[in-house]
């Protein structure tokens, strides 16, 4: 048995061979053979665990430009550590997509320079932080506002557009407005910073709900210490976690749904693609 690596290193992984059954020919001499449909077997891999991963969390693994998908057994995983796992086939069997993980995020809101400080997703987060933003937008299929859509694939990029020229047209009224109107310059730049926010706040709820990943811990002591519970329904109080970390942190947690929602290690990043990757990189879904 040979080992297997996320994307991010390569991945070996055993014979991947078709299996053909025949079935039983009909009684006769002149009865002709047929053939079943191939069926696909999935070997058994040893996976070189990412990061730390809790119990459930689902990933892919890439060999010859074919994507497998592994699970974390129910002990858990450490980073480093090597655990033995059987693959199934990657959603839709398409090498053009990629699945984002389930269960829990990809890494820590604090990895923002994971992959370097002049990195687009970083840059972006910073400097521009609606277009990042809007990147994130089109990988999820998202609306200008943050909301799923009935055509993603169409209207997801144009949400990218909204997001650029918001931000074109805010840097613009800087270079126009008079540097004496300092209330008014200050005024825009809150309103910028809140309408970011917002966007990412709602943006990681989002993310949160439709991939099942938990609030923090952290964020689960506090709510109990409050007493203002939760409501499993609409998501209740861990909508606290998403909106204040997207206000204090803004940046952190913009370039931790970038992450989870791409693989910059295989395919690097771009500032101005609609969905922050090179034209040859598959879609994650």
């Amino acid at each position: 048995m040979e080992s297997a690596e996320p994307p991010s290193t390569s991945a070996l992984l055993e014979n991947d061979e078709l299996d053909f059954a025949p079935e039983s020919a009909a009684a006769g001499a002149d009865a002709p053979t047929s053939f079943a449909q191939p069926e696909r077997t999935y070997p058994i891999v040893e996976v070189v665990a990412p990061e730390t991963l809790s119990a459930g969390y689902t990933f892919d693994v890439e060999y010859n430009h074919e994507i497998f998908t592994v699970q974390v057994p129910p002990s858990g995983v450490f980073k480093g550590q090597t655990f033995t796992a059987q693959t199934k086939a990657a959603m839709k069997e398409s090498s053009h997509q990629l699945r984002i993980p389930v269960g829990g995020w990809k890494d820590s809101l604090f990895d923002f320079c994971k992959y370097g400080p002049f990195h687009p997703s970083l840059c972006l987060a910073v400097f521009c932080p609606l277009v990042a933003i809007g990147q994130i937008f089109t990988r999820l299929g998202l609306t200008w506002n943050a909301a799923p859509s009935e055509n993603p694939y169409n209207n997801s990029s144009t949400s990218f557009k909204i997001m650029v020229a918001i931000s074109f047209a805010y840097f613009c009224i800087f270079q126009i407005v008079n540097p004496a109107s300092f209330a008014l310059i200050h005024n825009l730049h809150i309103i910028h910073i809140l309408y970011a926010a917002y966007l990412a706040g709602k943006t990681r709820a989002y993310i949160r709900d439709r991939y099942d990943i938990p609030a923090s811990d952290a964020t689960k002591n506090a709510i109990s210490k409050c007493g203002c519970g939760r409501d499993d329904e609409n998501g209740g109080c861990d909508l606290v976690e998403d909106y204040v970390l997207a206000c204090v942190c803004g940046p952190c947690t913009i370039t931790q749904m970038a992450r989870h929602t791409a693989m910059y290690d295989t395919y690097g990043g771009s500032f101005m693609n609609s969905n922050g990757l090179p034209r040859h990189a598959p879609n994650m879904v």
